[in-house]
């Protein structure tokens, strides 16, 4: 909010200054910037909001942790409308580093420019993967501190409390302190604590949840002698918000407990200073507490732990942090913007105040990005300058400050208050006519507002008319126009709009029309061409400037249109160019101009015809100021004169000069004066000071242009002292400064030199290699421990290039007595000599004593001895030990004394000896092949344990060939790997010092898990045994990677071309074979193995390949094709069957064929193979419809064949009819009729009668419906001969036998049909023709098997033309004879023979194979009825459902009934059928197929319980032949009525089942239901869960009706 009240004041101003900045954006500023960390819980997800405001709106983006745009990933990250990044709830496979461990910024933009935001580190927490909070448990001696932690490296587990047992601690309570961090000191444990449970409460940060850890405990032990243990704290760095409070921690172990001194490390000598209490500082042992933190107490500090052994120090670092927070004014800069017309413009500044600490480093961004220096742009820490404003420049600029646990962000923004101006909106080039109107207009923006002018051909157009107050006229001298109107107005959006009007066009008005607008940065132009009807008419003689050394364009002013050719002259002579240089759209260019170029410029405008008009253009030449260049002297003193002179060489006057120093205007004073006169500027300096240093500048400016020059000027000062040194005495090992400050210009360099040997004469100079003695930035000389060596004189030299100064003093130090350092520590082992040395360094003489325990000795005594030496530097005395036991391990003290002071040496003497066994050791965890031991130290013989030693060995082997594991001492727990799965190891553990390794720990057994096998199946062989089936076999893995019990195997095969692949499980330890059956034939098959016990499946076996062999083809060939290729062959092609569907090795095809239907007689399938894929079938029947079948053959058989296709050959010529009669009638007519060809070879369309008489030969042809003809208007007794021939499609046929017959008066009695074989379907009706001709009255008379036929009977009926008709051909009618008899008896006779076409006999089926899905029949072809059996229809169905029926092809005499359900009945017969129908249905078998309903298992060996639940292993239950399709479980108490479904669609492969929550020592009912195809087995039986105690409930009574499970044998415990 302060943010937009800032700005609109900001707005008031300026506006008040006349610039508007109501439509400037005002850029965006953070309203809720993200916080700096952000722990978000996978199950909840979590949000980072972030909002923004400006004007306009802001648009919120994020950026990821390489600043580049954020993707956002649906499900995972996406970012919401209000600008919020969202982390939807996510799984653990999910999870990814990327996303939930990141850093995200997120940015605002608007028009005024981007921001981003400080850093955002996200970090996933995955609940339910970690760990429980615990709180770890210690070991101690007794009477020293204990410190429980809970929760350890979890940065979102903030610990509230602590609880011991159950009662609630708290700070000050006895000797209880509870840490900032949340640790738990005891002080002074004793025995008692021992017997407590210590644990933590805490708050999940994430969750909000409140919790209770699992406890800890407290081990304490008696003291073994003296001891002193390196600090459980480790050296760190700590970190506190100013005000806030934290306890620095330093832990140590002993005996004596150890006491602690806490330092603080001076930041300038470096030296420690003891720390008391005081109001902010707390010293409390073991806890150093900082209340009310300042920035003063950031440094280092010491704690010291020691005891009577040994001494150990722990240092933290410590920092006092104060939040971040960063400021910036303005925070919303108006910059004037450069000119385009000088070469300079203001500096803009940005300040940046930065509050909180430490600051590590400040950052300038702009627009978002880091912002790069360069010669124009200065960064700083606190400010920002930006020289000579650019457009570029404008927008957002932020001060980011950082250090390493935050960063804070204030943002500022740059706006332009002086912009040049630029056009919006122009007007185009016109073409016009005279008479409208003409309207120009120009939209301007630019602040200042601009001025707008208007011009024509460079002439300017000036307020004259009195028409309105809105009106001007177009005014030149020679060519007065019309009134024309200029207006101008400001917007609200700031735009200048400026029209330009004239009420009524003219020819004159026609030229270059110029819109210019002005304000104090800049001027733009924008010029178009307004083109009007009318011959060329001059506006006379126009004035242009122009600057030296620029371009100028020359517009002629002359208007009209067309002008069809401009010319440019200089005093008559035309202009040819190159310079001055005409262009083509009649204007003059005028490069580069000079002063000769000032000239009068004669232009003339021609039209199409002889018109012209001629104009003059006089150009003025203006000169810019030039600067000739100046410098001041280099070598100039303060003090000394100076002058510099600033010359304008050329440019037309007046010239106007001004002096800048450092951008800013100079005024003169009485020791600078500044000297002017027309073209030059001087500057006199009387007397030079530091302060005139500085870069000077020279502006000069004329109506044309303006010029700057700039020059350095640099006044160098002699040194002089600040701060002189002088000689020093100082006390030895203490800290001094010795000072030697002094000024000057240039800056002058301070050196510091030592005198050699400590003699006033020669001098080297100082070395800071060691890093004691350095040199401060101010020259002085700093030493931060003054020793011996550093006493004598030195030289402080200072000197700037002007002067110099020198000063020699003296250092003085006195040496007390000391020692290097104030404790050590030396070490002895039992049972060998020990020596303490005690050096001590100082101005002789020296004293020393050795006491201990406040006892002098004397060394006397036989077990201590003392030698002792004078040396240069003071005295080596040593107190000798001889025989050390372990009671020697003490503190002894070294005094030494001389004149200037004593100061004592402490030794602390350790007595090492091999370290103790570990205590308390217990296995942990074990695994397959892990055993984690846990164990608590014990005492380490004074020297610090080394590391652990476990050895561990099978149980069956000796110690000689164990394993050792090697252990860090700062661990007290290890995991042993290596093991053997399923396995019984023994292992023990020592601790190891420098001294030795100590005695082992009592041994201990473990038991290793089971693990999956390591071992996969060996020997692993598949061999083919049928085309389906493969025998597998294989030996188990070898026994020690077995890892356990083995239960079975998994065996997984498929085709070796196929990714899939099948699995099948086998039980049982000792099966080393398996069969896979329902395979494709004649395919590679891999067959892979893994052996599983208890825990898992182990690796895959090596590949067993083979291939199952050979088979029929079970796909027929495609695209069967069939070709008459003449009357008596066909032509077959096709393509083999798909690849899939072959089965083996296509050897060949067997292409089977038959008549389609033939009429009493037999037609066998006639079979051909070969082994392409097409051939020929030769020697048909003519005119003969085939079935067609081809099917493919392997070594395997004959596979599918095609479906039957149905081919014809073609027609050809027929036979001959089978007999002719001509028979007399009357003496002039003859009767030819004939048989019907036996082989028609087609359909015969005519026959045609040939007849010969005395040579003479004639035909007759007629229609193939007659088979007889009337030959009339023969003459009597003349001899004729008569044959016939039949004509097909193909042509004619044979010619029929020669009959001849003469008419005569009184023929013979004869019949003129023929005797014949008919054929009819059974019941049908057929018509037998008798013809007669001649004779006298002759009688036809029928007789059926030598038995006259006289009237109608229910069989025979006489027709009136003498045609017999079988009414019903029920059988064969054979001796059917017809015959013509007169008066002298027989003359003549016919027969017939009529045959039955009857379906087909029904055919005898038998069934074959059966299997688990399949019924296989087969019959015998029987016989046909007199025609060929067309097919076959199958009739089947299951018990109670309706009959379905498939049609066969004619040739099958098998088949078989695929996918079947597994141990169902069904019910079948079959039918054939011919041209005449159908056969009765053969008898109707029934046959199920094989397999039954699941078997009643043995419910023993399917239980497992224990005490509150039932595990059922379903996969020992037999599936009777047909897979399982699903399991129904349900139980009930014994008690109850109500049951209880577990699942009622358990499917067959979930091998175990577990019913859970039950009640201990309760009996139930158990009833399993199994459903097959078969049907549907249900299972009941008593079930009890274990008694609390683990024991079995007591059998029931016998009278019991369901068997009880809970006591029988093979029941097994969980």
């Amino acid at each position: 909010m302060l943010d937009r009240i800032l700005f609109l004041s900001v707005i008031v101003l300026l506006r008040c200054q006349g610039l508007n900045l109501l439509n400037v954006a005002h850029g965006p500023s953070f309203v809720n910037e993200p916080p700096l960390k952000v722990i978000l819980s996978n199950n909840s997800g979590g949000s980072i909001p972030c909002s923004a405001h400006g004007d306009p709106a802001p648009l919120i983006s994020w950026l990821d942790g390489s600043e580049q745009p954020l993707k956002e990933i649906k499900g995972l990250r996406e970012i919401l409308r209000n600008g919020t990044l969202w982390f939807p709830p996510f799984s653990a496979s999910e999870y990814t580093s990327r996303i939930h461990d990141q850093q995200y910024r997120c940015m605002a933009s608007n028009e005024g420019g981007t921001i981003v935001s400080r850093h955002v580190s996200v970090r996933a927490i995955l609940n339910g993967y970690e760990l429980p909070v615990s709180v770890y448990s210690v070991e101690l001696e007794v009477g020293n501190t204990a410190l429980l932690r809970c929760g350890v490296g979890r940065d979102y587990i903030k610990v509230t409390g602590w609880l011991q047992n159950d009662e609630e601690l708290h700070t000050g309570t006895g000797s209880i302190l509870i840490s900032s961090q949340g640790n738990l000191h005891i002080h002074n444990v004793q025995k008692h604590h021992t017997g407590y449970n210590y644990r933590c409460r805490y708050k999940n940060l994430v969750t909000n949840e409140e919790k209770v850890s699992r406890p800890g405990q407290i081990f304490v032990t008696d003291p073994v002698g003296i001891t002193l243990s390196r600090p459980d704290t480790q050296n760190s760095v700590y970190r506190v918000k100013s005000g806030g409070s934290i306890d620095l921690p330093c832990v140590g172990q002993g005996y004596p407990p150890p006491s602690y001194s806490w330092f603080k490390v001076n930041a300038i000598t470096g030296s420690p200073e003891p720390l008391g209490a005081s109001p902010s500082l707390f010293p409390r042992d073991t806890v150093l507490s900082i209340v009310g933190a300042r920035a003063g107490d950031s440094g280092r500090y010491i704690c010291s732990i020691s005891n009577q052994l040994n001494k150990f120090s722990v240092e933290h670092q410590l920092e006092v942090t104060a939040p971040l927070s960063a400021s910036v004014f303005p925070t919303y800069l108006v910059q004037e913007y450069n000119s385009q017309y000088y070469d300079y413009g203001k500096d803009a500044m940005l300040n940046c105040s930065v509050h909180g600490y430490p600051v590590i480093n400040v950052f300038w961004l702009k627009n978002g990005k880091i912002l790069v220096p360069s010669n124009r742009i200065t960064l700083q820490a606190n400010s920002l300058i930006i020289r000579k404003v650019e457009l570029s420049d404008a927008g957002m600029y932020q001060c980011l400050a950082v250090n390493d646990e935050e960063e804070s962000q204030v943002s500022a923004q740059l706006v332009l208050g002086s912009l040049p101006p630029e056009f919006k909106s122009t007007f185009d080039k016109k073409t016009m006519v005279e008479g409208p109107s003409l309207s120009l207009s120009c939209l301007v923006s630019g602040s200042p507002p601009p001025s707008v002018s208007w011009s024509v051909d460079n002439v300017p157009i000036n307020p004259a008319g009195t028409v309105s107050h809105r009106e001007t006229v177009l005014s030149q001298e020679a060519f007065p126009m019309d009134k024309v109107m200029i207006g101008q107005f400001l917007r609200g959006d700031g735009i200048v709009v400026s029209h330009f009007n004239i009420s009524r066009l003219s020819s004159k008005h026609g030229g270059y029309y110029s819109c210019t607008a002005r304000n104090s940065v800049g001027t733009v132009q924008y010029s178009a061409r307004v083109n009007v009807f009318g011959p060329p008419e001059s506006r006379g003689s126009i004035n242009q400037t122009g600057l030296a050394g620029r371009d100028v364009l020359l517009l002629c002013p002359i208007s009209g249109y067309p002008i069809h050719k401009v010319e440019w002259l200089i005093n008559t002579e035309a202009i040819q160019g190159p310079r001055p240089t005409p262009l083509v759209n009649g204007s003059l260019l005028i490069r580069n101009l000079e002063k000769s170029d000032g000239l009068e410029y004669e232009c003339r405008g021609y039209s199409e015809g002889t018109a012209f008009a001629i104009a003059y253009v006089n150009l003025i030449v203006i000169g810019v100021p030039v600067i000739s260049p100046f410098s001041f002297d280099g070598n100039l003193k303060e003090g000394d004169r100076s002058q510099v002179s600033c010359t304008i060489s050329s440019g037309d006057l007046p010239i106007t000069i001004h002096w800048l120093k450092n951008s800013e205007p100079l005024i003169s004073t009485e020791e600078v004066q500044i000297q002017s006169t027309p073209f030059s500027s001087s500057i006199l300096f009387f007397n030079l000071k530091a302060e005139n240093s500085g870069s000077y500048t020279c502006l000069a400016e004329n109506a044309a242009s303006s010029a700057n020059y700039s020059a350095q000027l640099i006044v160098k000062v002699s040194p002089r002292w600040i701060r002189e040194p002088d000689n020093r005495t100082v006390i030895f090992m203490s800290s001094m400064t010795i000072d030697c400050l002094a000024e000057g210009n240039p800056k002058p360099t301070t050196t510091w030199r030592k005198s050699q040997d400590g003699v006033n004469g020669v001098y080297n100079y100082i070395q800071t290699t060691t890093g004691n003695v350095v040199f401060h930035p101010n020259g002085s000389l700093v030493i931060h421990s003054v020793r011996q060596s550093d006493e004598g004189f030195y030289r402080c030299e200072v000197q700037n290039g002007v002067g110099s100064l020198i000063k020699e003093i003296y250092l003085e130090v006195k040496v007390p007595v000391y020692f290097d350092v104030g404790v050590v520590n030396r070490t002895a082992i039992v049972d060998q000599d020990a020596a303490l040395i005690c050096n001590p360094y100082g101005d002789h003489p020296i004293s020393v004593t050795w006491t201990m325990e406040n006892k002098v000795i004397a060394g006397q005594d036989s077990r201590y001895s003392i030698v002792a030496a004078n040396s240069e530097d003071g005295v080596l005395n040593t107190l000798m030990i001889h025989q050390v036991q372990r009671s020697d391990g003490r503190q002894y003290t070294c005094t030494a004394s001389n004149s200037y002071g004593a100061q004592s040496l402490t030794v602390f003497l350790a007595v090492f000896e091999p370290p103790e066994p570990p205590t308390s050791v217990y296995l942990s965890e074990v695994g397959s092949r892990t055993a984690t031991l846990s164990w608590y130290p014990a005492f380490d013989g004074n020297s610090p344990v080394t590391h652990y030693m476990i050895q561990y060995k099978l149980q069956s082997k000796p110690w000689r060939d164990a394993l050792n594991l090697t252990v860090s001492r700062e661990l007290s727990f290890a995991r042993v790997d290596g093991l053997r799965p399923a396995s019984m190891y023994v292992l023990r553990v020592m601790s190891v010092n420098t001294i030795g390794a100590g005695p082992p720990t009592q041994q201990l057994l473990v038991h290793t898990r089971e693990e999956a096998p390591s071992g996969s199946p060996m020997n692993v062989e598949a061999k083919a045994l049928t085309a389906r089936e493969i025998l597998v076999t294989w030996d188990p893995p070898q026994i020690e990677k077995r890892h356990g019990h083995l239960l079975g195997y998994h065996v997984r095969y498929g085709d070796m071309n196929s990714d899939q692949m099948m699995k099948r499980t086998i039980r049982g330890e000792n099966i080393q074979e398996f069969r896979i059956v329902g395979l494709k034939p004649f395919t590679k098959y891999q067959v892979m193995l893994n052996a599983f016990n208890s825990v898992g499946p182990g690796p895959t076996s090596m590949r067993a390949t083979t291939s199952t062999l050979e088979s029929v083809p079970e796909t027929p060939v495609k695209e069967v094709k069939c070709t008459a290729k003449s009357s008596t062959s066909l032509e077959l092609s096709w393509s083999p069957p798909p690849e899939s569907g072959r089965n083996g090795i296509i050897l060949g095809y067997r292409v089977s064929y038959r008549e389609e239907n033939k009429i009493g007689g037999q037609a066998p399938i006639q079979e051909t193979r070969l082994v392409g894929l097409e051939t020929e079938l030769k020697n048909l029947e003519r005119f003969t419809s085939y079935f067609i079948k081809i099917a493919a053959f392997t070594k395997a058989g004959v596979g599918v064949s095609s479906q039957k296709i149905t081919c014809a050959t073609t027609q050809d010529v027929p036979s001959a009819p089978e007999d002719v009669k001509a028979l007399a009638v009357s003496r002039s007519s003859i009767l030819v009729s004939w048989k019907k060809p036996a082989k028609p070879n087609g359909e015969v369309i005519s026959y045609t009668i040939y007849t010969q008489s005395n040579r003479d030969m004639s035909s007759t042809t007629m229609n193939a419906v007659n088979t007889q003809f009337l030959f009339l208007d023969l003459q009597e007794r003349q001899h004729y001969e008569f044959w016939i021939v039949a004509r097909t499609a193909a042509g004619d046929g044979a010619k029929s036998k020669v009959v001849s017959s003469s008419p005569t008066i009184n023929p013979p009695a004869r019949i003129a049909s023929f005797d014949d074989h008919k054929y009819q379907v059974l019941g049908g009706s057929v018509t037998l023709p008798c013809v007669t001709v001649g004779g006298n009255n002759p009688r036809t008379r029928w007789q059926y098997q030598g038995s006259p036929i006289t009237s109608e009977t229910d069989v025979f009926n006489l027709d009136t033309d003498g045609a017999l008709v079988v009414k019903r051909v029920v059988q064969q009618f054979k001796g059917l004879v017809c015959q013509v008899e007169t008066e002298d008896g027989i003359i003549d006779r016919i027969q017939y023979t009529v045959d039955a076409i009857a379906p087909p006999v029904a055919p005898a089926i038998r069934i074959s194979r059966i299997s688990s899905n399949s019924i296989e029949i087969t019959w015998n072809s029987p016989h046909n009825g007199g025609a060929l059996i067309q097919g076959y229809y199958l009739k089947l169905k299951k018990l109670d459902e309706a009959w379905t029926e498939i049609a066969l092809d004619y040739d099958l005499t098998s088949y078989s009934m695929e996918n079947l359900p597994c141990g169902t009945t069904y019910s079948f017969n079959l039918v054939a059928h011919n041209v005449a129908g159908r056969s009765k249905p053969s008898a109707t078998l029934t046959s199920p197929t094989r397999g039954s309903l699941p078997s009643k298992p043995n419910l023993n060996s399917m239980v497992s319980v224990n005490m509150t639940s039932i595990v059922l292993h379903l996969y020992g239950w037999s599936d009777g032949g047909c897979p399982i399709q699903y399991f129904v479980v349900e139980y009930r108490e014994l008690t109850q009525n109500t049951w209880h479904v577990v699942s009622s669609n358990i499917r067959s492969e979930d091998e175990d089942v577990l019913i859970s929550d039950l009640n201990p020592g309760t009996r139930y009912v158990l009833q399993l239901t199994a459903r097959n195809s078969a049907g549907t087995q249900v299972v009941t039986g008593h079930v009890s869960t274990l008694t609390i105690t683990g024991q079995t409930l007591l059998p029931l009574e016998s009278s019991t009706l369901l068997p009880e499970l809970s006591g029988g044998r093979g029941r097994k415990r969980l």
